[in-house]
């Protein structure tokens, strides 16, 4: 029978009594030996976060795929998306223009010219050729020969060339945007007069509204900012008036 006034903490399972006293004396060491373990553990992760940061010590913080230029980040933070148009309108028309398709009976890029290996497979059924893909390098199989053994080719067989890979036709899609582009440009930079040089530095060249307003006699930063966003948007406005203008107009 246990008395009122027994405090002693008991073990649930045995019912002996615990020395609490010993358990944490002994107890001190494991956590000792514990907190040394994720010191360690923090400062190699400490080293390994350091040694990353520094292989990244002059990344400017953005990623390298963003093309997002200081005017267009200028545009979506002032809520002007509806100038997002002319802006996209004029980069494409400068690309169209400078595309350099000529009239090759395809408006194919140098790239498109070269020849891929592909996996070949004959249909037995119909004798059509077909392709598997793209044939790529896997491994190299080592048979432990210093020297390549002896061909067995007949030297007098005539290989066949590679059957040439069908490419989609695109007609001459790019010639046709670059000619329908260049005038189209030249009268919307005729348009833009003594904006032309700034403008572009903007929108094409993607350099900040600050840099182009100090090129524009600014005398502080504010004014610079100022300036700036002052000639990308007369530039867009010019630009949007021009387009609606060369819009084909519908007969009365």
């Amino acid at each position: 029978m246990k008395a009122a006034n027994d405090n002693v903490v008991r073990s649930a399972t045995t019912g002996q009594p615990l020395m609490i006293g010993q358990m944490i004396r002994d107890g001190r060491a494991v956590v000792a030996e514990r907190r040394k373990e994720e010191a360690k553990a923090m400062k190699i992760e400490a080293a390994r976060i350091g040694k990353r940061a520094a292989r990244g010590a002059d990344w400017d913080g953005k990623a390298a795929n963003d093309n997002t230029t200081p005017a267009i980040k200028w545009l979506l933070a002032g809520q002007r998306k509806d100038m997002l148009e002319p802006l996209l309108a004029y980069i494409k028309l400068d690309r169209e223009a400078n595309s350099g398709a000529m009239l090759t009976g395809e408006g194919h890029t140098p790239a498109d010219m070269l020849q891929v290996d592909q996996a070949t497979w004959l249909d037995p059924a119909t004798g059509e050729l077909k392709y598997k893909g793209e044939r790529r390098l896997r491994g190299i199989e080592f048979t432990g020969r210093e020297h390549a053994g002896k061909s067995t080719a007949d030297p007098l067989q005539v290989k066949k060339a590679p059957a040439d890979v069908p490419k989609a036709w695109n007609g001459d899609a790019a010639l046709l945007s670059r000619i329908d582009a260049e005038p189209k440009l030249a009268r919307i930079r005729a348009a833009l007069g003594p904006l032309l040089v700034p403008f572009e530095r903007l929108v094409l060249e993607g350099k900040k509204l600050e840099q182009v307003g100090w090129n524009c006699f600014a005398t502080n930063e504010r004014a610079a900012m100022s300036i700036g966003g002052a000639i990308l948007m007369l530039g867009l406005g010019v630009v949007m008036d021009e387009l609606d203008a060369m819009k084909p107009k519908r007969a009365a």
